[in-house]
């Protein structure tokens, strides 16, 4: 199994840092911070397919890509530092989908999207200093950009699925109250007393139209020319952002259908 090879590969890492000569070290712990991420990476992605995961038990192995990330970035691998802080985001979102408690999953998505918002800024940091140094062709796609528009895809969708679940789908839709029927209910409804938690997450929630087009429309203008299914990727990703915008909208079809009449 792989999990047996990397812990072996670990364990001679570890008898290796003992004895290696000091301009070797370096070499030796970027290379023990890798394979401790790989070894992590692969017990998140057994414990999610096997569909008895718990969320501590995949949380201690996101603790594990944590610690090497900010081992990585002190060594001055931004870069590979900023891919594990990705995969936690990502495996964030999964297990919030899998939580059937709504404040739990609400703080999973949350944790999720600061950390795309993380990613974001340190592949963005990481693109500018690239594009500083040599001049980005619109015929060549760079790692860096591939990996910017990725991530700022993957925030897109999330963003939309916390939306989603926040208006209730599509239940905005079947409203048959007209907006200003709406208005007048949401001034006379008593204001809840939220915890931080639950305000941050309405705020979230009401900007994430907003904020998903941002960065899908990034995602588009650094996604290069042959980079087809990326371009189509993100276009659908605005697509469906903007039909969310429309039900955020709350328009009232059946009045104006009725006016019309």
């Amino acid at each position: 199994r792989e999990q047996d090879v990397l812990q072996y590969a670990l364990n001679i890492l570890k008898s290796a840092e003992l004895c290696s000569r000091q301009n070797a070290s370096a070499e030796v712990e970027y290379t023990h911070s890798v394979v401790s991420a790989r070894l992590a990476r692969v017990r998140i992605e057994d414990l999610l397919s096997s569909r008895v995961a718990t969320e501590s038990s995949v949380m201690r192995h996101c603790e594990v890509l944590s610690k090497v990330a900010e081992k990585l970035e002190k060594q001055g691998y931004q870069n590979e530092a900023t891919q594990l802080t990705i995969h936690r985001a990502e495996t964030l979102r999964q297990l919030g989908k899998m939580e059937k408690r709504e404040n739990e999953r609400h703080e999973l998505l949350l944790e999720s999207l600061d950390l795309y918002r993380q990613s974001s800024r340190n592949l963005k940091s990481i693109y500018e200093r690239v594009s500083n140094i040599c001049q980005v062709s619109e015929m060549l796609c760079l790692p860096v950009q591939r990996q910017l528009a990725g991530v700022q895809l993957g925030r897109a969708w999330l963003l939309m699925d916390m939306f989603a679940e926040y208006s209730g789908g599509d239940k905005v839709v079947l409203s048959n109250k007209s907006c200003v029927e709406k208005l007048i209910d949401d001034f006379v409804r008593s204001s809840p007393v939220l915890s931080q938690s639950e305000q941050k997450w309405i705020e979230s929630c009401r900007a994430a139209p907003d904020e998903g087009l941002a960065c899908l429309y990034v995602a588009q203008s650094i996604a290069a020319a042959p980079q087809l299914k990326l371009k189509a990727e993100c276009a659908w990703g605005i697509g469906h952002c903007l039909r969310l915008v429309s039900l955020r909208e709350a328009p009232d079809p059946q009045l104006q259908w009725r006016g019309s009449a």
